[in-house]
């Protein structure tokens, strides 16, 4: 039987056969085993010294605000975070640069958006310090906080709110004083028998459970809010030594073997 051939090209010059390719590389194996070797103990000193990293999660919120008023505010604040400048993280997050160097990424991801739908996202932090993570995630909220045009719309909503409750509270103490004069007056007309209207008082309750909930608003209200706290990592979740230093040593044979093929060939 004629041994198979392996043609690469239209050409008249004698195509390489498969016994050339493997005595090549058999003739080769030990310069390519010794390449891969010296690639592969680089790459594990390399990962060796490498700092551990850590992620963790976070899911906020915002009651006040839809994803197109938050959103664009993060999306900036993401943004100078992954360009790995220290002094610029330092300056949008207000922290110390040695923090600030220590955030290997972020990503935001929307759980919750659209249309009278009320926003939620999720954000993961990675960062080579896992004792920083409290601080980096209260930054980032921090500085949402800190935008003029949020912080402006967030003080209109709590201006507005205080202003119900004022008006409230002014309601259920004129109705208490006008509750006040009909007793007295029933009292007189009737000789000492009351008659309670009742309209006043189920306004007055009603107005009071108003208030009731308008005061709750006021006391939780905020711009920006975690539902869910980031927690802190037990254990690092990167690199991963041992398969860095695995992939790197196929790899290297892979390319050793190319390039024996490709001299034999070309």
């Amino acid at each position: 039987m004629q041994e198979p051939k392996y043609i690469l090209k239209e050409t008249d010059e004698e195509a390489v056969s498969s016994t050339e390719i493997f005595t090549s590389l058999k003739d080769n194996a030990k310069t390519i085993i010794l390449f891969s070797l010296i690639i592969g103990v680089l790459t594990g000193v390399f990962t060796y010294f490498q700092k551990d990293f850590y992620t963790s999660n976070a899911v906020g919120t915002s009651e006040l605000f839809p994803d197109s008023d938050i959103r664009p505010v993060m999306n900036i604040i993401t943004t100078v975070i992954n360009n790995r400048s220290a002094k610029s993280i330092s300056q949008v997050l207000n922290i110390s640069e040695e923090t600030s160097r220590t955030i290997k990424d972020v990503s935001l991801n929307s759980l919750q958006s659209g249309q009278n739908q009320q926003y939620i996202f999720d954000l993961k932090i990675t960062t080579t310090d896992s004792s920083k993570i409290d601080e980096i995630f209260e930054s980032i909220l921090n500085a949402i906080e800190s935008n003029n045009y949020l912080s402006n719309k967030f003080n209109q909503k709590v201006n507005d709110l205080d202003t119900l409750i004022k008006k409230t509270e002014q309601q259920i103490s004129d109705l208490n004083k006008l509750k006040a004069q009909t007793l007295k007056l029933s009292g007189e007309q009737n000789e000492g028998v009351v008659i309670f209207p009742t309209n006043i008082y189920t306004e007055i309750v009603t107005l009071e459970e108003r208030l009731l909930n308008l005061q709750n608003q006021r006391k939780d209200i905020s711009l920006v809010e975690y539902i869910q706290r980031p927690p802190k990592p037990e254990k690092a979740a990167g690199p991963n030594r041992i398969m860095t230093t695995m992939l790197a040593f196929i790899c290297s044979i892979a390319i050793g073997m190319f390039i024996v093929i490709a001299r034999l060939i070309f």
